[in-house]
C-alpha cells in the first residue's frame, strides 16, 4: 500500500476543507468574499489558481487523490437468500377454482 507523506495528505486535506466550505457556505456565493477566502486559505498557489480557474481536473491530479483511496470490501446478504423470502407459493388456476 502507497502512504503518502505527512506533508501532502495535510496540503490534500486542507484543500478538500477548502472547496467543502465553498460548496456549503452560503456568504461565499459573493465573487469579492470567494476570491478572499481562497487567498487566505493555506494551499498552493497551484491548487488556488486552479480553483479559481475552476479547472477540477487539474485540481484532482494536484490532490494525488489516488493514493487516498483505499480498497473497502462490503459484504451484502447471496441473491439467493432474497429471493427465497419474495417467493410465496404461486396460486395456479385449479388452487382458486377449487375454492370458488
Amino acid at each position: 500500500m502507497l502512504t503518502m507523506s505527512k506533508s501532502l495528505e495535510k496540503s490534500t486535506r486542507k484543500t478538500l476543507a477548502l472547496l467543502e466550505k465553498m460548496a456549503t457556505d452560503a456568504n461565499l456565493k459573493d465573487e469579492v468574499t470567494l476570491q478572499e477566502i481562497i487567498e487566505q486559505a493555506e494551499i498552493s498557489d497551484q491548487q488556488k489558481a486552479l480553483i479559481i480557474a475552476n479547472n477540477s481536473q487539474k485540481l484532482a491530479e494536484t490532490l494525488s487523490l489516488d493514493q487516498l483511496i483505499t480498497s473497502v470490501s462490503i459484504s451484502t446478504p447471496d441473491e439467493d437468500d432474497d429471493e427465497q423470502e419474495e417467493q410465496q407459493p404461486e396460486q395456479s388456476e385449479e388452487n382458486i377454482r377449487s375454492f370458488g
